[in-house]
């Protein structure tokens, strides 16, 4: 494969015109980190876009039988002798329906090492925990898949042998893996131990040969130039200890004064990894100052991107370089990337800041293109937000606005920028791209700190890494922009602090939202009711608050047998033209429950602007219907029969589900988190009028003896 390599870099704009070099960057072919070409062509038909990075956004209106995971293994290229295992999963950083879930690979049975898929699901509230639920919606996929394994995993050297081969008395965990060394397979027992320290060893499953040993948990000191002496992540190989991390996933280089626009990834050789003897601290004789500092910065900085749910796999880092930058080579992605530190007026560049910049290329690249003004100048804005994130976890939250100024660099300062109006760039092409990205830098100082109201650098920069998902490779602050309103909207609504926050942020450095600069009350109507309702009262009532005299709405039901409600004003399919208030007077019937509608208004009159949404549950309180959970494992029996009640009885100490009391609740407490008692309701449709920030909150429900009826947790989402 060919590839070009850039030197993605923080530069003054005196050096803006950065070297391009054509190399030849080999990958092993059956190494499927991209999903594309022929060999994957049938599942584009499952697919809504599939993305070079990888990333397969898959097709909602698809077949009932492609939902989850296993369906989906064939249009990987992997056949009946692959499997995949779920060993993780997270939580979207805004949605509570959504979750991203890690499956690892397996050959026969046998782990692959490195392979796997991450899958990302819709989850509905009240399905089942089980990970593979007919309940959750399987929406993308990004796959990181070994193909065409073709070995055998039967193993000739046995566990119990492996302690005669590594000459140890006793074996702590070995594990039967199948790994791919200099592109080709190899069954391998991974093997840790202790002697005299604790080891990892790949013993050759079949020969019996070490084909590589480590030191698992030797740390050794080393004087490095600006932080003086710092405890390295190192390890150990052949009996000496090697600048590599423990785990093999951060590896430095001394290139020992070669020019950084000189490099590329082929140049990253063993012999250029500094060691040293074993039985002594790292010294300035095995490696400079300079190579020291670039390994433990980025160490440090990699674990403090895992606070943003970022994970790199191998980094190499390439350090005692010359030359006035830093950068990252182009073609570099979470799996493998490389980065190069040059150096100013005799100081390294290996510092917390552009060393945050420089992996924030690469994880951007899973993302974002490089290659034009617009998506070059994202990268670098970005990348700002990113360094400052990254610096300021060091600092203690200390946010630091200037980036490369702990050495006489200063290249942009994000709170007094050299630009801060998009309209004065915009024209700026792909040399200027450093340039051009300078009103982003400073549209993320005031969404956090200089904004009223200011949202701060974590909740704005999370705002900003998921509003990736909803742009293109080409894309540009506009599209940026349009993604990131989104996703606020989405996740906070229109009203909310965070809106206001990003909305005025755009519209100050001249990127026109269409909203204008909004005070802290930017809607010019809201949506009354509540949030929740019994799905066997079939009635509920929605009404607009605030607006425009005389203006027409339009209603709009979204969801599951959204054309199947009857509205008291009239209906067309799910909609209703005019009225002041959607009133529902019968529901349709969902095979389990809960369920959730989505209720949207728009007024012609006010203009598109002012889309306002409120999301419902519905509920089945009377306790007659099943969830998701019984629904599909087939717990239940019709619910007209007796022997659902008796059934549902019998489960009813099993909390496999929310429990609505036939009891009657005339009594509401309201506390936050940390049990701060805020109100007593008598209906939670009272809640909207205390106009809570987003967050959870605890509800107390009581009867009419006060006695406590159900305690649960409460989204307030906006």
């Amino acid at each position: 494969m060919k590839s070009i390599i850039y030197i993605l870099v923080l530069t003054l704009p005196s050096f803006i015109f950065a070297q391009e070099f054509v190399t030849s960057k080999t990958y092993c072919d059956n190494y499927n980190k991209f999903i594309e070409g022929p060999e994957f062509g049938s599942l584009k038909e499952l697919s809504d876009s599939i993305y070079p990075s990888g990333k397969i956004y898959l097709d909602g209106e698809r077949d009932e039988q492609y939902r989850n995971i296993e369906s989906i293994i064939p249009f990987l290229g992997l056949g009946n002798d692959y499997s995949l295992e779920h060993i993780s999963t997270r939580a979207s950083r805004f949605d509570e329906n959504i979750e991203f879930r890690r499956y690892e690979q397996y050959f026969k049975g046998v782990k692959v090492e490195g392979g796997g898929v991450t899958a990302a699901y819709i989850i509905p509230n009240g399905g089942p925990v089980d990970p593979n639920s007919p309940c959750d919606e399987l929406y993308m996929l990004s796959p990181y898949v070994f193909t065409e394994i073709d070995i055998d995993v039967k193993p000739q050297v046995m566990e119990s042998q492996l302690s005669t081969i590594l000459n140890v008395d006793e074996i702590r965990k070995a594990e039967l893996i199948v790994e791919l060394f200099n592109c080709s397979y190899r069954l391998i027992w991974k093997t840790d131990y202790y002697k005299d320290k604790s080891f990892t060893s790949w013993v050759d499953a079949n020969s019996g040969i070490v084909v590589k040993t480590i030191e698992s948990t030797q740390f050794k000191n080393a004087p490095t130039e600006d932080y003086g002496i710092q405890n390295m992540d190192d390890s150990e190989e052949n009996n000496l200890t090697r600048l590599v991390s423990h785990d093999g996933s951060i590896i430095t280089y001394d290139f020992n004064g070669t020019n950084l626009f000189t490099i590329d990834d082929t140049d990253y050789l063993d012999n250029l990894i500094p060691t040293s003897n074993t039985s002594v601290d790292w010294e300035l004789n095995d490696a400079d100052a300079n190579v020291y500092q670039a390994h433990w910065v980025t160490s440090t900085t990699a674990d403090f991107y895992e606070l943003l749910g970022i994970d790199f796999g191998t980094i190499h880092v390439g350090a005692n370089c010359t030359g006035l930058n830093a950068g990252a080579l182009f073609g570099s992605d979470l799996a493998e990337g490389f980065i190069v530190i040059g150096e100013s007026a005799g100081s390294t560049l290996a510092e917390f800041d552009i060393i945050g910049h420089e992996l924030g290329h690469i994880f951007l690249n899973e993302f974002l293109d490089y290659d034009e003004g617009g998506n070059a100048s994202l990268h670098e804005g970005i990348a700002d937000m990113l360094g400052v994130f990254i610096e300021m976890q060091q600092n203690n939250e200390t946010p630091d606005w200037e980036m490369g100024d702990d050495v006489p660099f200063v290249v942009r300062d994000l709170e007094n920028p050299e630009f801060d109006c998009f309209g004065d760039v915009e024209n700026f092409g792909f040399a200027n791209r450093h340039r051009r990205s300078t009103p982003l830098g400073h549209w993320f100082f005031i969404a956090s700190t200089n904004g009223t109201p200011n949202i701060g650098v974590l909740n704005t920069l999370n705002i900003v890494l998921e509003a990736l998902n909803l742009i293109g490779e080409d894309s540009d602050y506009q599209d940026l922009m349009e993604a990131t309103l989104t996703v606020v909207e989405e996740n906070f609504g229109r009203c909310s602090e965070e809106f206001v926050a990003i909305n005025n942020a755009w519209e100050t450095i001249c990127v026109e939202t269409g909203f204008g600069i909004l005070n802290s009350h930017p809607c010019d109507y809201s949506i009354s009711g509540p949030t929740w309702v019994c799905e066997e009262k079939d009635y509920a009532k929605f009404c607009i608050q605030g607006g425009f005299p005389n203006a027409h709405y339009r209603w709009t039901i979204i969801g599951k047998k959204s054309t199947e409600y009857k509205f008291l004003c009239g209906m067309q399919g799910n909609s209703q033209e005019g009225c002041n208030c959607l009133t529902l007077i019968d529901f349709p019937k969902y095979p389990y429950y809960p369920q959730y509608i989505t209720i949207e208004v728009y007024s012609p009159t006010v203009g598109s602007n002012f889309i306002v949404k409120k999301k419902v549950k519905l509920v089945d309180c009377n306790n007659d219907d099943p969830t998701c959970r019984e629904y599909y494992d087939n717990l239940l029996v019709s619910p007209s029969n007796n022997s659902f009640e008796q059934k549902r009885e019998a489960l009813s100490s099993s909390k496999l589900y929310d429990t609505y009391e036939s009891q009657t609740i005339t009594q509401y407490i309201l506390y936050d988190v940390f049990g701060r008692r805020i109100a007593t309701l008598t209906s939670l449709e009272q809640i909207d009028y205390y106009r809570l920030r987003n967050g959870i909150y605890i509800v107390v429900e009581l009867n009419e003896q006060g006695e406590i009826i159900n305690t649960r947790k409460k989204l307030i989402m906006r």
